[in-house]
């Protein structure tokens, strides 16, 4: 029955089991106390222009060198390598790491792909993942930022969990196995109204990252200055309350100062933000408030 069940093929790798009980327990290790967990992928999503990229880069600053975070990260690590796909090395990497406090010589940037011949391509982690295995292998990081990491699936319809699987599971493992944590971030979509389902493409991107960060403008805030970084997603630990930022200009540039936290969850941001800006929840208040004033007395919301 079972020769029946198999379909013939050449030698193939063994399945490997382990008891449990033969499995060493560990803690948990976190390059950011309660926020990042150490070789694992952490994600941050948002609208563009929100901050994404600057918190990205906030985090390299404080993990390489001098920069400045609420509740300092565990440790500061040797290397960090970044792809970017919207921000130039020499216009914005550069000034905005060094402003930040970031040692620039624990800073590798990939400025593309060179093949045999020397021509030179837009890099993507689909086709040449073994490329970037012996790059990672080379420069030894401790953490791999993608920025977006949308921008480097090449050829995948990153609107289906199967294919988004397909690219970032060997990725994921890698971080395991050579030691590094992959943190990138992800534009969002523009119907959710719920912080877990905010992010572009698939929820495979959710589901694969072990920790999980929303960032939006504070809709409190009229002057429209004020951001939050909302901690939507974590398989380690408890959620972590919000923490308020501002990204305001000073005479070399712009930096990023952190405030108060605690103020926001997740889906009441969103929520928030969408009567804010008169999305569905707003509209909803609107066609109700019209089709009552003046018939049935006011209505509250």
């Amino acid at each position: 029955l079972l020769g029946q069940m198999l379909a013939p093929r050449g030698k193939m790798p063994k399945v490997i089991t382990e008891l449990l009980s033969q499995i060493q327990a560990r803690e948990v290790s976190w390059l950011w106390e309660q926020r990042i967990p150490t070789n694992r992928f952490a994600l941050l999503q948002g609208d563009p222009g929100v901050g994404k990229s600057f918190i990205l880069a906030a985090l390299v600053a404080a993990l390489t060198g001098k920069g400045q975070l609420p509740h300092k990260p565990i440790h500061q690590v040797r290397m960090a390598l970044v792809l970017a796909d919207e921000d130039t090395a020499e216009e914005v990497l550069r000034p905005r790491m060094e402003l930040l406090g970031a040692d620039l010589d624990r800073v590798r940037v990939m400025r593309g792909f060179v093949d045999e011949n020397g021509r030179e391509f837009a890099f993507n982690l689909l086709r040449w993942y073994n490329e970037f295995v012996e790059c990672v292998m080379e420069v030894k990081p401790e953490i791999v930022v993608i920025d977006p990491i949308i921008n480097f699936s090449g050829g995948n319809d990153t609107n289906k969990a199967d294919q988004v699987n397909s690219l970032l599971t060997p990725i994921v493992h890698m971080a395991e196995k050579l030691g590094f944590t992959l943190l990138g971030s992800l534009h969002s979509n523009k119907s959710a109204q719920k912080a877990l389902y905010k992010g572009q493409g698939s929820l495979q991107y959710i589901a694969s990252a072990r920790s999980t960060f929303l960032v939006a403008k504070d809709p409190s805030d009229s002057f429209g200055e004020e951001k939050v970084l909302c901690h939507v997603k974590s398989n380690y630990s408890k959620l972590t309350p919000s923490m308020n930022f501002v990204i305001a200009d000073t005479p070399k540039g712009p930096t990023i100062t952190w405030g108060e936290e605690g103020k926001w969850n997740p889906d009441d941001l969103l929520q928030e933000e969408s009567e804010d800006l008169g999305g569905p929840v707003a509209t909803e208040k609107g066609y109700l408030m019209g089709f009552f004033d003046g018939r049935q007395g006011k209505v509250s919301f």
